[in-house]
């Protein structure tokens, strides 16, 4: 008995999953380029931009330095 549930299940869920993947779109008219798309091509390759080094090691704090204390108000 075990065995015959299990296989119903297993062909319920193999149904369900070809019945899903079986989905399809009517076609429809493609659409045509605009005309003021048409023009000079443009270069859409990816634009890889590096910070300038000497700024990002500025920022990145020294760690064999101890930090710099907070100056203290001078007296009058």
């Amino acid at each position: 008995m075990q065995r015959n549930r299990i296989t119903a299940n297993l062909l319920v869920g193999l149904a369900v999953t070809a019945a899903s993947g079986c989905v399809s779109v009517a076609p429809g008219p493609v659409p045509s380029p605009r005309p003021e798309a048409t023009g000079p091509a443009q270069d859409v390759a990816p634009q890889i931009v590096q910070p300038p080094a000497r700024e990002a090691l500025e920022v990145v704090p020294d760690p064999s330095r101890p930090p710099a204390r907070p100056s203290s108000p001078g007296r009058a």
